[in-house]
């Protein structure tokens, strides 16, 4: 589903209800939330003496507060192990950070540590938890951060995500002879990893997308896009075109390629017998032409053009710009007046004002407007 375009919430303004939250990035059916891959990976599954923090790697510690100093406006504590003390800074809190944060309260604080003003490490607005007696409760898997929306937390997504992986149907199409040879795991051990990772999983290998796990989802993605365009190659097929075969008399290509001021290179004169192929045939042409600045797209254009007039047809040239329409009609306008044919410029605004009869300015706003129709949700 297309996400929607992000307009800011003006002030006073009430969220909008959680569904159109969750529409605006793209989370509507099971499905989407399976494939809402973490953006990146929290370590939460082990604790890191504060005398091995390294500043600036994310790391989970434990402590008690051994001291703590508020002001209107930030807060500052220091949390102490048996291998050293750590500062936590807290710009902006609520009392009930205040509260987990009093003297002699233990607890787990996860962020990145960095170096202070007085060269010793701190920890800006870390994840506060409260600390238990036992070690076994730490987590097995990493964390993973998903990409969120307003007001939408991270807890809610991760819980949401793995109710949705226990509720859709992830039987592997992909057979198993193509995976052992690729070296791929199932669809579901693949997504299995990528929302939890377990200890010890690398996360520079999550972070470049290069574990075998990303791979099997890119495999799948290409796999789905390439069986896409088989599909609408198929489709193609079987619509009707006018056939544009070249007729036996009354012919312009030819005299246009003879009344060039130049002479068709052995590639261009091989990608118009390929298009004047395509034409030929009862069915819509799809071919891309590409080529650097100069390469002689736009000759090629023309040729097509010609070959639809003289089956009978008129023809129009599409530019996404004024100035590259103005451009190709100058162009093309030398080449076809010696043979008789009259080219036009016609741009969207000016039909409008012939259409509607009304000026060019009030012609652009209306196009503008629906320009931003179409951006907004």
């Amino acid at each position: 589903m297309p996400i929607s375009t992000f307009r800011p919430r003006k002030k006073g303004e009430k969220l909008p209800p959680l569904k159109e939250r969750l529409a605006r990035i793209g989370l509507v059916n099971d499905w989407d939330y399976v494939l809402h891959l973490p953006l990146r990976y929290e370590d939460e599954t082990a604790i890191t003496p504060i005398a091995d923090l390294v500043s600036g790697s994310p790391a989970q510690i434990e402590g008690v507060v051994i001291d703590e100093r508020v002001s209107p406006r930030s807060l500052t504590a220091v949390v102490e192990d048996n291998t050293g003390v750590l500062q936590v800074r807290l710009i902006h809190f609520f009392p009930s950070q205040a509260q987990q944060l009093r003297v002699g309260a233990r607890v787990r604080l996860y962020g990145e540590p960095r170096s202070g003003w007085n060269q010793t490490l701190e920890m800006v607005h870390p994840r506060i938890k409260r600390a238990v007696e036992r070690t076994d409760d730490l987590p097995t898997t990493l964390t993973p951060v998903y990409p969120a929306g307003e007001g939408i937390t991270q807890p809610w997504l991760r819980k949401r995500i793995a109710r949705a992986l226990l509720d859709v149907d992830l039987t592997d199409l992909l057979p198993e002879s193509i995976r052992t040879k690729l070296r791929l795991p199932p669809l579901r051990d693949a997504l299995q990893y990528l929302h939890h990772p377990p200890r010890g999983a690398t996360l520079a290998d999550l972070d470049t997308h290069s574990c075998p796990a990303w791979q099997r989802l890119k495999l799948d993605e290409l796999l789905a896009q390439q069986i896409t365009l088989r599909h609408s190659r198929v489709l193609r097929g079987k619509s009707v075109a006018p056939v544009l075969a070249e007729p036996k008399s009354g012919r312009i290509t030819p005299d246009l390629i003879r009344g060039l001021p130049f002479r068709l290179t052995g590639a261009q004169a091989r990608v118009w017998k390929e298009v004047g192929a395509d034409l030929a045939l009862p069915h819509p042409m799809n071919r891309l032409v590409q080529g650097d600045v100069g390469s002689g797209k736009t000759v090629i254009a023309a040729l097509a053009a010609c070959r639809a007039i003289e089956c009978g047809y008129q023809a129009a040239i599409m530019a996404p710009t004024e100035i590259l329409a103005e451009q190709h009609f100058r162009g093309i306008s030398q080449w076809l007046e010696p043979l008789g044919i009259r080219a036009s410029l016609l741009y969207l605004i000016m039909a409008l004002y012939v259409a509607w009869k009304i000026s060019r300015a009030a012609a652009r706003s209306w196009l503008l407007e629906r320009m931003l129709l179409f951006r907004m949700p």
